[in-house]
């Protein structure tokens, strides 16, 4: 774990991303591609191996067309429309949490505000949430369609520490990608990446990640 520039006493309010931080999204993506492309290798193993890689290879430049369109004003407009022509990928009872999730979830309830901060519809966080017994541990949820401008715009950051009651400099935003980190720095919160999602070390640092973690559950070291 990296040298962290803030302590437990600098943050009220700490918001997740879901995607590839609350819930194993990028896993579960994975498997679907090892079956697609099992007839191309020798063993699971190797497919199993040429899935990560190809999934990696797909979220980097991904993130950075939204960090783009962003710019623009046209990511929420792009996202919105990309997702209703793929439609969901997964039924969203088959995702799984993040390892140790639920456990750290209810450690930072009572010390913090807790919210959730993704491109997910809030239909869909509320249905994650509640099917993973945690609905009830978090403050404010903001989607897609919450605010018109989604991460990395840090409008949504904004909403969540407005409904909170907590000025943006005492959030810290976690998530594993760079729309997470951009949007936390730009809207003047702490952030901190995690590298059990889509992100790479390497991509969340030039983000100007302020702490980077293995995986989520670590946040407790953080906030100890």
């Amino acid at each position: 774990m990296d040298t962290c520039p803030f302590t437990s006493a600098d943050i009220d309010a700490v918001l997740f991303d879901m995607d590839g931080t609350l819930i194993d999204t990028d896993n579960t993506d994975v498997s679907r591609w090892a079956r697609r492309i099992a007839r191309l290798y020798r063993s699971p193993e190797r497919a199993h191996k040429a899935a990560r890689r190809l999934v990696m290879a797909i979220e980097s430049p991904t993130n950075s067309i939204f960090a783009a369109l962003d710019w623009v004003g046209l990511d929420a407009l792009v996202v919105r429309a990309m997702i209703a022509l793929q439609g969901s990928k997964h039924s969203l009872h088959d995702i799984p949490t993040i390892n140790g999730t639920p456990e750290i979830i209810e450690k930072l309830v009572g010390r913090y505000k807790l919210g959730v901060v993704s491109t997910r519809s809030i239909t869909e966080q509320e249905t994650l949430l509640a099917h993973l017994r945690l609905r009830q541990h978090f403050d404010v949820l903001v989607g897609r369609d919450t605010t018109w401008r989604i991460k990395p715009h840090p409008q949504p950051i904004h909403y969540a520490a407005h409904a909170l009651g907590v000025e943006p400099g005492r959030c810290l935003m976690v998530g594993d990608t760079t729309v997470d980190i951009l949007a936390g720095r730009r809207a003047g919160a702490w952030t901190c990446g995690v590298l059990c999602g889509y992100g790479e070390r390497i991509e969340l640092e030039r983000a100007g990640a302020d702490v980077i973690i293995r995986e989520t559950m670590e946040i407790g070291n953080l906030l100890s």
